[in-house]
């Protein structure tokens, strides 16, 4: 829709629709759509434009020559630069997940369902490890060693990243393989050719799509 014809609208007629949003420059049409004069839209629609462009501008208005200023909310309240409503858009909070795909000597790999309430409630993973940013295959070794008690360090095999409604996620995978240790609470195992019964996410679907 055009930019002119939503300034002119939200300022007339005070309305705080978003109009950065989809939805929001969805409903300015509904509301212009039944302000249309049937047997003049086109008239209509080119006047809307020039007393957008030409009068009703976005800085510096020109209310004194402007048809419609008598019945303009903006102009009755002071209004007029808090026209048209956009908006800001929020910043995605950014999550780093770091998933151990740990595996035993009968190449039986470890997961568990995720209970927590969060992304993913109900769906399956590795052993994840999240932090505040991508971290090094050093600190990485050292918190497992510290954590699992293992030893052998972990090699990052796959890595990929997903925008959810307010979220980043960037997860990684790192293989470590041939450990017989005992299983954290929730965890079990499961044979390779077995992973693909069990529901995971989008991206951990996509690592094990990648195991040869």
């Amino acid at each position: 829709m055009d930019g002119n014809v939503i300034r002119i609208l939200s300022r007339a007629f005070g309305l705080t629709l978003d109009s950065n949003s989809q939805s929001g420059k969805k409903d300015f049409q509904l509301f212009a759509n039944n302000l249309l004069p049937k047997a003049q839209v086109a008239e209509f629609n080119q006047a809307m434009m020039d007393l957008g462009s030409a009068i009703c501008k976005a800085k510096n208005p020109d209310c004194l020559h402007c048809p419609i200023s008598g019945l303009c909310y903006a102009k009755k309240h002071e209004r007029i630069q808090d026209f048209p409503v956009k908006q800001l858009k929020k910043s995605l909070k950014e999550r780093y997940f770091h998933y151990l795909i740990i595996q035993n000597s009968k190449s039986e790999y470890w997961i568990h369902m995720r209970q927590e309430k969060d992304i993913w409630r109900g769906l399956h993973e590795f052993y994840l490890i999240e932090k505040n940013s991508k971290i090094s295959l050093e600190n990485l070794h050292s918190h497992i060693k510290a954590e699992l008690k293992i030893k052998k360090k972990p090699t990052l095999e796959f890595k990929f990243s997903q925008k959810l409604t307010h979220q980043h996620i960037f997860a990684y995978f790192y293989a470590i393989k041939g450990q017989d240790i005992p299983l954290k609470d929730e965890f079990f195992l499961v044979k390779k050719d077995r992973l693909k019964k069990f529901a995971f996410p989008k991206s951990m679907l996509m690592y094990i799509n990648s195991l040869s």
